[in-house]
């Protein structure tokens, strides 16, 4: 016990003990700080690797979160086309969205159901198949719709959000899936 209440320690050996607990805390701090330095760093390198991104680079994020969407959503489902049970399922479009025709429908949630690999890609989708499912889930104007759709073009601004739409459904079914 000090001497008098402006003295901090009793003895020399617990000055040293005090400086020693100092000398920790102040190094746990500084840890802390940097840590915090460094994700404000990336937080920062994200976000400007984000400005620069292409529509292009935009989109594909999108189709990420929208393909992990639909493996979410339909989890335990089987496939849609061939009623299989898999175990990973791809997001299959009722109208195809490759290479330039109808990309317009790329995100679009009445053309995205899951499909094995095999469906999806070695059997061209199953296209009679796929309306058919379609058509009694729901209803022939949704079908039509989709097979003649106007033509659409997205923007940056579309893109973010589309992303940000999937991303965030994605979370919520994570959560919904944990309870």
């Amino acid at each position: 016990m000090p001497f008098n209440s402006l003295q901090p320690c009793c003895s020399p050996a617990c000055a040293i003990a005090k400086m020693e607990k100092d000398k920790q805390s102040a190094e746990r701090k500084n840890k802390a700080l940097l840590a915090q330095k460094r994700k404000i760093e990336r937080q920062a390198h994200r976000a400007a690797k984000e400005k620069i991104k292409t529509l292009s680079e935009i989109l594909q994020d999108a189709q990420k979160y929208c393909n992990r969407y639909i493996r979410l959503k339909h989890k335990g489902e089987p496939c849609y086309t061939c009623g299989q049970y898999r175990d990973n399922y791809e997001a299959g479009h009722f109208i195809p969205v490759g290479k330039g025709s109808h990309w317009h429908l790329r995100f679009h949630h009445f053309n995205i159901r899951p499909q094995c690999h095999r469906c999806n890609n070695y059997e061209g989708g199953r296209p009679r198949e796929f309306k058919a499912h379609l058509i009694l889930d729901l209803g022939i104007e949704a079908v039509e719709y989709l097979e003649n759709a106007p033509v659409s073009s997205f923007t940056k601004e579309d893109a973010y959000e589309i992303k940000a739409y999937f991303m965030e459904e994605c979370k919520r079914l994570t959560k919904e899936r944990r309870c």
